[in-house]
């Protein structure tokens, strides 16, 4: 009878393969270096390094999901002995943002210089750069995927939309609890932030610009609309009204993320937005003597996001 100890091997030599085998790598360079962690408190990590063409990514030496990942295409670099911890030494590089990254070795930092210097002036082919944006694409799904769950995925969540516009996925939660069991409740918190992260790190690392996100800007100025008046005017509850005009939002959006989500994750989402807006849902929701205080907090939430949009239109 196999032991515990070997098939706890190979789930973990099962997750490897399927975490990292499937992004095409031709590695030019790898090994450990430090990056900061936490440029609040200054802390340095170490990591496991990658440079692939002219993607560099990192992650904890035995893990499956990479922590990030940063194009030095056109990259500036600088070797410092500033800003870094001491008896090190590093490299400076910059795009449109800048990472350091250091060593104990001067050897090592003049040998990453040298192999990312090659690969910045490389010539690139239409193939090298589908190649590379492939990469980023799984590397960042993986990282979502990591990232999402986790208390560095709720604290980027809440960073982006406040203490206030968390709490309405608290609020999700809870009425999915409510109506189908913690179970349910805690999948669909689960699921709204897998895919906000998803979308944080895009936007984050420039692979999706701010001004794409905000053309939805409308559509979701018109849902906020509805919901408002929902609250405020307990005659303007319509289930199908709001059905409506997110599945509008839901088409529109899935546009704009389909070249960097899977068709998983498309699933997911769209089946997100068929859950959070059933009539049964819906009706729990805003006609339930049980969710009344809900309801309250929810509208105040709404009305400040659409404050808050109108206000910078």
């Amino acid at each position: 009878m196999e032991s515990k100890v070997k098939k706890k091997e190979k789930e973990n030599n099962k997750k490897q393969d399927k975490g990292l085998t499937n992004i095409n790598f031709e590695i030019t360079r790898e090994g450990t270096l430090q990056i900061i962690n936490n440029k609040s408190s200054n802390k340095w990590k170490n990591y496991h390094f990658i440079l692939t063409g002219s993607l560099i990514l990192w992650k904890k030496k035995d893990s499956t999901s990479f922590k990030n990942s940063f194009s030095v295409r056109n990259a500036k670099l600088e070797k410092t002995t500033n800003g870094i911890p001491k008896n090190t030494y590093g490299i400076i590089i910059t795009t449109d943002q800048s990472i350091t990254i250091a060593s104990d070795k001067e050897s090592v930092i003049d040998s990453w210089i040298t192999d990312l210097s090659a690969s910045i002036t490389k010539p690139q082919t239409s193939v090298d750069l589908k190649k590379e944006q492939s990469n980023m694409m799984k590397a960042q799904k993986k990282m979502g995927s990591s990232v999402a769950t986790s208390a560095a995925g709720k604290k980027l969540i809440k960073e982006f939309l406040g203490e206030e516009g968390y709490s309405g996925i608290k609020i999700l939660k809870r009425i999915s609890s409510g109506l189908d069991g913690k179970k349910k409740g805690k999948e669909i918190e689960e699921e709204i932030l897998r895919l906000g992260v998803k979308i944080l790190l895009l936007i984050t690392n420039k692979e999706l610009s701010v001004e794409e996100v905000r053309k939805h800007k409308g559509t979701v100025l018109q849902i906020f609309t509805v919901l408002s008046n929902f609250y405020t005017f307990a005659y303007e509850y319509n289930a199908e009204s709001i059905q409506t005009h997110t599945s509008k939002l839901v088409e529109e959006t899935t546009k704009t993320f389909a070249p960097f989500f899977s068709d998983k994750n498309v699933a997911a989402y769209k089946d997100l937005q068929g859950y959070i807006t059933s009539t049964r849902f819906l009706d729990y929701f805003y006609t339930s003597e049980e969710t009344k205080e809900y309801r309250k907090q929810w509208y105040e939430i709404i009305k400040r996001g659409k404050f808050i949009m109108e206000v910078n239109n």
